[in-house]
């Protein structure tokens, strides 16, 4: 099985010198992936702007060059290699936005090289399902980056250890996050790439042992085998911590 380690930037195969907006769902570890991905696109000089669609929580100050609250000032430049926060409000120690609009006059702007949305809230649960008013997608989105935890794996599906457990038993007839389970969550059209836009890739995260990597492995061979999400999904399998992919 072959291993590499390189930038999560180089894997989602983005195109450095066109505009993008990715759009983060999911659970199981979007802020470590948007967090990462601002990293490795700020060491080679892009400007990336960090926002959400819903609410994430407030950075530390070491880890980003401005924070902008409510609006971004119309003169503003960004500076090549910095990564810029927005939102709409401070809300509960939280960062929120809470009408896409806004976000996508931003992304109008171009002024950014990258545009990273989390666009979705999964409380800490490494999976969950999409309620009826999720995702919040910004219609400028070129990646839908779908994010399942592989910690997930054996566990029943409750509150505890789910996001919203019950549309996950309900969208796969399942009690337990097993192979099934999470290959209807991503096939299903009210599951993990609901109202997704540009091109899809999913992360199977977390995969630092033995264990989740083959079932990993099983259920991107099952999902590359299906005619509905051949060449029409990437899945990448791997550790966006540890920068190790398969």
């Amino acid at each position: 099985m072959k291993v590499k380690k390189m930038k999560l930037f180089k894997l989602l195969g983005l195109e450095l010198d066109k505009f993008n907006i990715i759009s983060v769902v999911g659970g199981g570890g979007k802020t470590t992936s948007i967090n990462k991905l601002a990293i490795e696109l700020s060491e080679i000089g892009k400007s990336v702007l960090i926002t959400t669609s819903t609410g994430i929580f407030i950075p530390a100050k070491d880890t980003y060059t401005h924070l902008f609250i409510e609006n971004i000032p119309l003169n503003y430049t960004p500076e090549s290699g910095g990564i810029d926060y927005y939102a709409e409000k401070v809300d509960n120690e939280k960062l929120k936005t809470y009408n896409i609009s806004v976000v996508d006059e931003i992304i109008n702007r171009n002024i950014y090289d990258f545009v990273l949305i989390e666009a979705d809230g999964s409380k800490g649960r490494p999976i969950k399902a999409p309620a009826e008013h999720e995702p919040v997608i910004s219609k400028y989105t070129t990646v839908t980056l779908g994010v399942i935890g592989l910690d997930s794996l054996g566990k029943e599906i409750n509150e505890e250890n789910v996001h919203r457990p019950e549309l996950l038993s309900m969208l796969t007839n399942s009690q337990t996050v097993d192979i099934r389970a999470i290959t209807d969550l991503v096939l299903h059209n009210n599951g993990i790439f609901k109202r997704s836009i540009g091109k899809k890739i999913l992360l199977l995260n977390k995969a630092d042992n033995e264990h989740r990597i083959q079932i990993a492995m099983d259920i991107r061979k099952t999902l590359m085998s299906l005619e509905v999400t051949k060449n029409k999904i990437d899945i990448i399998v791997g550790d966006v911590k540890s920068n190790i992919y398969r």
